[in-house]
């Protein structure tokens, strides 16, 4: 296969695992509440656990993007 074909196709997987990760979030059903410190961790990998991998995943691959052009203008 071709880099750009490669490149769309991964492309595309990220933009419908990021939007399915964004549809699954209930957003603004609750009202917000105060929530104890050590339950943050809790909350936050319970009802945004898939926004955050996905967000994880991302992130990651931003810092190898970074890297792979940082070596590659340090080449010429």
């Amino acid at each position: 296969m071709n880099n750009k074909v490669t490149a769309g196709l991964a492309s595309m997987v990220l933009l419908v695992i990021m939007l399915g990760s964004i549809v699954s979030v209930e957003w603004g059903s609750e009202t917000m509440s105060s929530i104890a410190f050590g339950d943050v961790a809790l909350v936050l990998f319970e009802l945004f656990g898939a926004a955050l991998l996905v967000l994880a995943f991302v992130m990651f691959s931003s810092l190898l993007g970074g890297t792979f052009l940082s070596k590659e203008e340090g080449e010429e």
